[in-house]
């Protein structure tokens, strides 16, 4: 049924119809299928969706009820068969906020709870704000500079504040290079925000120090 009221459809001679002032192309490399429940574009080249203008939105929903699913799916077996990019400012994901609205990356790889705002890696239900959860877990640090000198710091773990008479690092373990040939040493340094000392340094050679960085046993 086609019923024509207050818009109006226009088909010409150029493959496209209008509806009201919207302009759809079917074009010579490709053809559009609507059926009642889909839309196909089967071309030779990339299609595209396309909203011009500025400040203009594009908005892709179901709506009607709680069931809903909006699937974004490919055939594609390369590693970009699924893109998310912005040419410019970032990509927001939004959550519902409820129990069950969470963010799920292949099951168990990544989830992110919005109702109690805990991250998941290997777990679907997340004990903590961070937890990893597998048969032989690991945290891994890298540090990617490639001429370490001695003495560098080569990353750590650290403890911020946001007390309002103390805010910042107020304990902290680092990794330090001991000379030049990949060797490292853990010092353990706590204190406020304004001054940290070490409390516990272990060097590579297996000496301990305790209040002291370069212990002689």
């Amino acid at each position: 049924t086609l019923d024509i009221t207050a818009p109006t459809v226009d088909l010409n001679s150029s493959t496209e119809f209008q509806i009201d002032t919207a302009i759809f192309d079917l074009n010579a490399s490709g053809a559009v299928t609507l059926d009642g429940t889909a839309i196909s574009i089967d071309g030779t080249d990339d299609s595209n969706i396309t909203v011009t203008g500025s400040n203009k939105d594009l908005t892709l929903s179901v709506a009607g009820g709680s069931t809903q699913t909006l699937t974004i799916s490919s055939a594609g077996t390369g590693a970009n068969a699924i893109g998310i990019s912005a040419s410019a400012g970032g990509v927001t994901v939004g959550l519902g906020g409820g129990a069950g609205d969470d963010f799920i990356v292949d099951t168990t790889t990544l989830v992110v709870e919005s109702d109690n705002n805990r991250v998941g890696i290997g777990t679907i239900s997340p004990n903590s704000i961070l937890e990893v959860s597998s048969a032989l877990p690991y945290i891994g640090i890298e540090d990617t500079t490639t001429g370490v000198s001695d003495n560098d710091i080569m990353g750590g773990i650290q403890w911020r504040t946001k007390d309002s008479e103390d805010d910042g690092v107020n304990a902290q373990i680092i990794s330090r290079a001991n000379g030049t040939a990949g060797a490292t040493d853990l010092a353990f340094q706590v204190g406020n925000a304004g001054s940290l000392i070490e409390s516990l340094t272990l060097l590579t050679n297996g000496n301990v120090g305790i209040g002291t960085d370069s212990p002689g046993e």
